[in-house]
């Protein structure tokens, strides 16, 4: 449901999310992407660029679904990158405009590395979209620590 209501803000607001940058030059990363669904639609509504992460036993099927969608708009890479870890700090992630990521709030041990990912990620003025369904209470310690680091800004509920 969170990848659903993902893609519908994005066919809405992407091309406004970075003023000044036309959306043929936005550059999407997308944390815990999964079939990489949302950032393949990313590439569709006509991102310049977009990265889909995940971890290393994930890559196969990504790249078997960018395959499945060659026509998309712009050059969609999968790459494998752990929460938290320096594999950040390389130079295909440095100056994203925008991060994506849905229903990636589960484990409570990996709110401090992904924190920390979005942090790196988002030091040159990247906009983080997060989309969730609340499902447990511990969920809320997520976002708490979230506003300590970066702006929040609840778009519905």
């Amino acid at each position: 449901p969170a990848s659903q209501f993902l893609n519908r803000y994005l066919e809405s607001n992407l091309s406004d999310l970075i003023p000044g940058k036309s959306m043929g030059r936005l550059k999407v990363v997308e944390l815990g992407s999964g079939l990489g669904i949302s950032g393949i639609f990313a590439a569709a509504l006509g991102a310049g660029s977009v990265i889909v992460t995940d971890l290393p036993e994930v890559m196969n099927q990504l790249e078997d679904n960018i395959k499945l969608n060659p026509k998309v708009g712009c050059a969609v890479s999968a790459r494998a990158l752990r929460w938290g870890s320096d594999d950040v700090f390389g130079r295909e992630f440095s100056d994203c405009d925008v991060v994506i990521l849905s229903d990636c709030v589960y484990w409570e041990e990996l709110f401090a590395p992904l924190i920390h990912t979005l942090l790196e990620l988002s030091k040159k003025g990247a906009t983080i979209v997060l989309a969730y369904l609340r499902r447990w209470k511990k969920s809320s310690k997520f976002f708490k620590l979230c506003r300590k680091k970066l702006k929040v800004v609840k778009v519905c509920e």
